[in-house]
């Protein structure tokens, strides 16, 4: 019985896992996009003063 336990830490730690990586994913997709957004700002109000 006790021989099971590491396996369920490890399979617990693999969800954990995956679950940040998909969080991370998400993370820098949205951080590129956010700069993307702000590019476009700076560009808009450049041309606006000119």
């Amino acid at each position: 019985r006790q021989g099971s336990d590491p396996d369920i830490i490890a399979a617990v730690a693999e969800r954990h896992r995956q679950q940040a990586d998909d969080h991370w994913q998400t993370a820098l997709k949205n951080i590129g996009r956010v700069k993307q957004d702000y590019r476009k700002n700076q560009n808009r109000q450049k041309g606006a003063g000119d």
